[in-house]
């Protein structure tokens, strides 16, 4: 479907970024060592942004990161992130499906992996027609044909992913 990074800016699109100043100062660091290379550093900083954070903003910094770890083809750290985000917005059926979906975006990269993509995707395509049709779900008062939209383009996804997979 799309690039990991437009997938990424759905996380927050309802509810807004819940990271201080500080998880926001790190991931600057994060970003710069990501730029350079070093992927040692940015090991360090991902688990002291980690120590740094608090449940639930633990689990939008996992998801920033984990998003760099793909972007630096390390698909198996990026996911290890995403598993444990999800477990983190285990409250929030958007951030829930945003991550799942995610998870599909970094197991396409995993050879091993791929069976797992659908399960992942199917359950993001389960959680957004939760959100469209549960009347007052606090997810549709921003926008409320935004989700209803993205589901048509998630199923189209899982089609073709379907169509072409190879077995």
């Amino acid at each position: 479907m799309d690039d990991i990074l437009i997938i990424f800016t759905w996380l927050n699109r309802i509810t807004g970024s819940i990271l201080d100043v500080h998880a926001t100062a790190i991931l600057a660091r994060i970003r710069q060592a990501q730029q350079t290379g070093s992927m040692v550093q940015v090991l360090a900083l991902i688990e002291r942004l980690i120590n740094l954070t608090n449940q639930v903003e633990r689990a939008e910094a996992q998801v920033e990161c984990a998003v760099i770890l793909y972007q630096m083809r390390d698909f198996d750290r990026a996911f290890e992130l995403l598993n444990q985000a999800r477990i983190g917005f285990s409250d929030d059926d958007h951030k829930q499906a945003v991550v799942s979906w995610l998870i599909g975006i970094v197991l396409l990269a995993i050879p091993s992996r791929q069976e797992e993509v659908i399960a992942n995707w199917v359950t993001a395509i389960r959680l957004f027609r939760r959100i469209v049709n549960t009347r007052f779900h606090q997810a549709l008062r921003p926008d409320p044909l935004w989700h209803r939209a993205q589901l048509e383009r998630m199923e189209a996804a899982v089609q073709e992913l379907i169509e072409n997979e190879v077995i």
